[in-house]
């Protein structure tokens, strides 16, 4: 999922749990998710690779136990590719 009012960029905790090179924050970061409730993330993947349609990226990528969805790419990968063109 895009999400321009997420911070960060997240993968599920049962995504982090089949992949490897996942290391812990330094400091945990707590997390504020759309219903209000706060979530603890303190395990990140740097430089994580991604691929969607035919498109690669690397980005550093938080885990938080996401219910409904294996990645939420957020404010940080997009500032990282902006200005982009959107086709609506």
């Amino acid at each position: 999922m895009l999400d321009s009012g997420s911070s960060h960029t997240f993968v599920s905790l049962a995504l982090s749990s089949k992949l490897t090179r996942q290391t812990s924050l330094l400091v945990p970061l707590h997390v504020k998710i759309v219903d209000g409730q706060i979530l603890a993330c303190a395990d990140t993947f740097l430089q994580f690779e991604w691929e969607v349609q035919g498109c690669s990226f690397c980005t550093d990528a938080k885990v938080l136990p996401l219910a409904h969805y294996d990645m939420v790419v957020g404010m940080d990968w997009l500032a990282q590719y902006s200005p982009m063109q959107v086709d609506w």
